[in-house]
């Protein structure tokens, strides 16, 4: 037997561990493998596990010399090569380049794509787009039956989140038939578990917990995060059901923990949501709604909470603490503090980190998605890239060192967040975290004269630009309708348009 036959027969073992819930051992046995010896006819299909099994830099080590080689290759990436090499950036949080290949001619000839695309939107809260793309797929031909059913379940879980329970529960139904049928226990264990969801959407608690026992039975074999998922939603509905919901409390703010220990973020969210419906507390509407920069879950918000009063136009986040009230903080839109003791360089590289790592007040950002936007321009490699942001963490952490800013980057497994060691905050505004270097530079003149004329001078001196650099600036703040000028040499003053002011949020918060 050849040793590309034996590693066909192999993958086939791997697939059918994969969907018994036996993933683990096939974890193990792809960190055993020699990469440079896989056959190119097999890449891909490895890669598929890789990502599947939450391993997109193997994935990506595999098949990157064929997607980006260096040099002119004889033998361009076929569609299933650059379909799975997206799929892995996806995973990292490279999400503009695995959007540039999926959108592309070299992948639009297969259905994968479009599963890849509704992968892509539900990473980022978009499930209203999901839902097409995934709608699309499961109606694409042709298409692997377990890969359909795949789409299925995360179609059922698109729906649960935008809302339309009674879709998904017809949807689920029809997947546990076929999944029971199939003796397919680990998506059996998962639709169980969502329709557990829409039992406790629809108020039928008793159905729900019928549910929950069904998902743990198909699940307890597996060495999976659906254990949790059932303990949570117990959890949830325990509270749901109790007479008096605040005593129960503690069970609550206990699975937070665990959630955080097994890093979950989205189940940690999610258990801020249910302590807001639950507690009371007004104070975590906020948090949740300028920690989740998301539509779908602001509009999901709002559904939960109707009589919740306005939104502030600004929030002073405190990473690492979940609220607190000091008044010391660094304006994003500006990159500065109050006081302009702290002053970033616009959307410079440690603006950008600070940027990026506020977007999220809970999930924590890949390196790809660091990467993507700290090097706009290039493609993510492998094997050069995590050092590349690992440096610019470096040089972050040293310039809040040497400035005596209590902010630091944590980091695990190539996960980021943003910490706090003392008093400060991140003032974030509720639609915006990414600016370039001229909305910043428009923002600090708008905060220092608002509806005051300034000179041309007064600008430079406050933005340290030379005098060649201030008026390219001006110039071009004048051409896009933000700027007025009127007079002429020494008398030459600039003022804001009136649509510039009204856009000029308070600094209030």
């Amino acid at each position: 037997m050849s040793e590309t036959q034996r590693l066909v027969d192999q993958l086939s073992q791997w697939e059918e561990w994969m969907r018994s819930g036996k993933g683990q051992k096939v974890r193990q046995d792809l960190r055993a493998l020699n990469l440079s010896k896989i056959p190119r006819s097999q890449a891909p299909t490895v890669a598929n596990l890789a990502h599947r099994l939450n391993m997109p830099n193997l994935a990506l080590r595999l098949l990157n010399p064929i997607v980006r080689p260096k040099g002119q290759s004889r033998s361009p990436a076929n569609p299933q090569e650059c379909a799975e090499y997206a799929v892995a950036l996806i995973r990292l949080g490279a999400h503009r380049e695995a959007s540039e290949l999926l959108e592309s001619k070299q992948t639009d000839t297969i259905p994968q794509t479009l599963l890849y695309r509704g992968f892509s939107h539900m990473t980022r809260w978009q499930y209203s787009k999901a839902i097409t793309y995934l709608r699309r797929y499961i109606m694409a031909k042709p298409v692997d039956p377990y890969q359909k059913l795949i789409a299925k379940v995360n179609l059922s879980a698109s729906y649960i989140f935008v809302g339309r329970h009674q879709a998904a529960q017809n949807l689920l139904e029809k997947i546990l038939k076929t999944t029971t049928k199939r003796n397919l226990s680990l998506l059996k264990g998962n639709s169980h578990e969502l329709m557990a969801q829409v039992c406790f959407h629809q108020n039928n608690f008793l159905l729900a917990r019928e549910h929950l026992d069904l998902s743990y039975a198909s699940l307890k074999h597996s060495k999976t995060i659906g254990h949790f998922f059932v303990k949570k939603w117990r959890v949830l509905l325990d509270l749901k059901t109790s007479q008096s919901p605040q005593k129960n409390l503690a069970s609550l703010r206990a699975l937070r923990r665990e959630a955080t220990k097994i890093k979950h973020w989205e189940s940690v969210r999610d258990c801020d949501f249910y302590l807001q419906e639950f507690s009371g507390k007004s104070d975590l509407f906020d948090h949740l709604y300028f920690g989740t920069p998301y539509l779908d879950f602001r509009k999901r918000l709002h559904r939960a909470f109707p009589g919740h009063g306005p939104t502030p136009q600004h929030y002073i986040w405190h990473p690492g603490r979940l609220l607190t009230h000091e008044s010391s903080y660094i304006d994003l839109h500006t990159g500065e503090d109050p006081s302009r003791e702290i002053r970033l360089k616009p959307a410079q590289l440690h603006h950008r980190l600070l940027m990026v790592l506020s977007q999220d007040f809970y999930r924590t950002f890949g390196v790809g998605n660091l990467f993507g936007h700290l090097f706009a321009n290039e493609y993510y490699n492998p094997l050069t890239s995590p050092d590349r942001v690992h440096k610019a963490i470096q040089r972050f952490r040293q310039w809040c060192k040497e400035a005596q800013i209590p902010l630091d980057i944590n980091e695990d497994h190539g996960q980021y967040r943003l910490t706090t060691s003392g008093p400060i905050g991140v003032r974030v505004e509720a639609n915006k975290r990414i600016y370039s270097a001229t909305e910043v530079q428009l923002q600090r003149l708008k905060e220092k004269w608002r509806s005051h004329p300034f000179s041309t001078s007064q600008a430079g001196q406050l933005l340290d630009l030379s005098p060649a650099a201030i008026r390219k600036l001006l110039a071009d703040l004048k051409n896009r309708g933000a700027l007025h000028s009127h007079g002429r040499g020494p008398r030459l003053r600039h003022t804001f348009s009136r649509s510039t002011l009204s856009r000029l949020q308070s600094t209030k918060v």
